[in-house]
């Protein structure tokens, strides 16, 4: 039985009304001041500032430098490896992010080609870059403005557009805040150059049309937008694709269903319907295969029968382990108190059963069915997605609880434990300011800087060589040594008197041991054979300390999984050559 709360859209009010539905109560009382701008959209503004809070010391990170130190970032050289390569140069993610960088590059390439800072682009470093640090940490900087700025727009365009769900703007917040706001991987991807970024963006715009068809029925603008939304949410990263089939099969049945009630007005929606669907395999086409088809075809086989989803290169252990895996990546998304939330929030989703509630909850249970669950190595970042899914279904579901509460003082608790929990979730996402503390490279660089002498020659364990003179520790004025560590090992000579590793890096090499198939991985891209991998201590080295990262005294959230394997992961291992 569908909830007859005031805080819903009644059930009567055509597509076309609902627009209008919404003020009905202001004009109610016509002696109240209207609000200001600010006080109607409070519960976009807030949470979206939270978000800017929380992201802006990612911002600046590690700049100057010629590489983003994020996390496993490949911008801004693949934007302009792309480019120079006309599309053909293979990598396992999808274009939309050069596409999306390239207007800003464009410009200020063109700029430093006139003012000579920039000669002409080659393959190997400095690129024909006069300054690489500052200009290549430049280009690096706009990626993460860029992506941060489209990242909050289409998160606050989908919370917009949720007015015609529901007229209660504190549900709309609420949700908003647990879903996204206080949601740490989510906002840890935002400012990043990762394709998680603008796929979580355009992912958002493209729920927020689809959410105008369930409520303002289907027109061929809408579709069009829709399609061409998820197309590029899709060539951001395929791990988006998912979210849209079992909407796209729900769109269709409801057109099915209005047709046999009012057959003269079907036929238009039904050939906006085609051609969405239309629309989008063209745009996919165009963004993905005709210019590159063989890369293409090189990607769909990294992702779908290559190592891109293999246990058994990336780990993930059994049946068993990746489900609890995937509940300890629920559990980070939505955070401590969020978590609690959101279950209660379902609940009382199911059993109000807004209007459309079936159709709104099918992304979420579209790319948890047929996206995450076949993931054999969950990570926090790939649930940023089925968060975002959520924050319709959280809005519903929160309004039907404060609707159920007929009393005032019953509203009023309601309210109140909610703002509580919500301020234990904001405390667990700084954990994006601390994680970046945590991060391998600045840990080591305050290590080196704060114990070595100019003179110790030191290496950063990588199985990938660094172009000579690129690191931050040369920018500083070290002797840093950039070969691979297998170069290293197979040459047996200059042997750096320091090497650093984070935990997670050296483990993974080992693991490759009883691992065929990451080590065959290792071979194939870097050359490293863990067939003649003798360990560090086989060279020589002997482990010197260890510093493992720490978080705030005040920070009461060790517990947590993200905060156990960020710790494991990125604690620093110092390795010193002995006589």
């Amino acid at each position: 039985m569908t909830t007859t709360s005031d805080d819903f859209l009644p059930d009567d009010v055509a597509p076309g009304e609902i627009e209008s539905a919404a003020p009905s109560q202001t004009a109610a009382a016509p002696t109240r001041a209207r609000p200001t701008w600010v006080a109607r959209h409070a519960h976009i503004v807030i949470p979206c500032l939270i978000i800017l809070v929380l992201a802006a010391p990612s911002i600046r990170f590690m700049l100057p430098a010629t590489q983003d130190y994020l996390d496993e970032i490949y911008q801004p050289m693949q934007a302009l490896k792309f480019f120079a390569t006309h599309g053909t140069a293979f990598h396992k993610y999808g274009p939309m992010e050069n596409f999306v960088l390239a207007p800003g590059y464009a410009l200020t390439l063109g700029y430093w080609k006139l003012t000579g800072e920039l000669a002409h682009p080659a393959a190997t470093y400095p690129f024909g870059f006069k300054h690489p640090f500052e200009q290549i940490g430049f280009l690096i900087l706009q990626s993460r403005v860029i992506f941060l700025a489209l990242g909050m727009f289409g998160i606050a365009y989908l919370a917009h557009t949720l007015r015609l769900v529901t007229r209660s703007r504190f549900a709309i917040g609420a949700a908003l805040l647990f879903c996204v706001a206080t949601n740490w991987a989510l906002v840890w991807s935002l400012p990043s150059a990762r394709p998680d970024s603008p796929m979580i963006a355009f992912a958002a715009l493209a729920l927020a049309v689809y959410v105008r068809i369930l409520f303002l029925g289907m027109t061929l603008k809408r579709g069009i937008w829709m399609s061409v939304w998820a197309v590029c949410a899709i060539s951001s990263k395929e791990l988006a694709a998912p979210m849209f089939v079992l909407p796209y099969l729900g769109l269709i049945a409801m057109l099915w269903r209005q047709g046999e009630r009012q057959p003269g007005g079907a036929e238009k929606a039904t050939s906006a319907m085609v051609y969405s669907v239309t629309g989008g395999f063209i745009a996919y086409a165009l963004l993905n295969i005709v210019y590159a088809p063989h890369t293409w075809v090189q990607r769909m086989r990294f992702w779908i029968g290559g190592p891109g989803i293999d246990a058994d290169v990336w780990g993930g252990g059994g049946i068993r382990s990746r489900v609890l895996q995937s509940l300890g990546c629920v559990l980070d998304n939505f955070g401590p108190a969020g978590t609690l939330v959101v279950i209660v929030a379902v609940c009382a989703f199911i059993v109000a059963r807004p209007r459309r509630w079936v159709l709104l909850a099918l992304p979420a249970i579209s790319v948890l069915t047929l996206g995450l669950s076949r993931i054999q190595y969950p990570q926090d970042r790939f649930f940023t997605i089925f968060a975002l899914a959520m924050f319709p279904i959280v809005a519903c579901g929160l309004t039907a609880l404060l609707a159920a509460g007929r009393l005032q003082r019953a509203r009023h608790l309601a309210t109140t434990t909610i703002l509580l929990l919500a301020t234990i979730n904001l405390c667990f996402a700084t954990f994006t300011w601390h994680a970046l503390n945590g991060t391998f490279e600045i840990a080591a660089e305050r290590d080196v800087e704060r114990t070595l002498t100019r003179n110790d020659s030191v290496s950063v364990l990588s199985t990938f060589a660094r172009n000579p003179g690129s690191m931050r520790l040369d920018l500083l004025g070290y002797r840093n040594d950039g070969r691979s560590i297998q170069q290293i090992a197979s040459q047996r000579k200059d042997l750096p008197r320091w090497i650093y590793s984070a935990a997670g890096k050296l483990n993974f090499i080992e693991a490759a041991r009883t691992m065929p198939a990451r080590a065959e991985m290792l071979r194939r891209e870097s050359g490293f054979d863990i067939k003649q991998w003798s360990g560090l201590e086989g060279l020589g080295y002997a482990l010197d300390r260890t510093i493992e990262p720490r978080t705030p005294v005040w920070f009461p959230f060790d517990w947590m999984p993200a905060v156990r394997e960020w710790k494991s992961r990125r604690t620093v291992l110092v390795y010193r050559r002995q006589a």
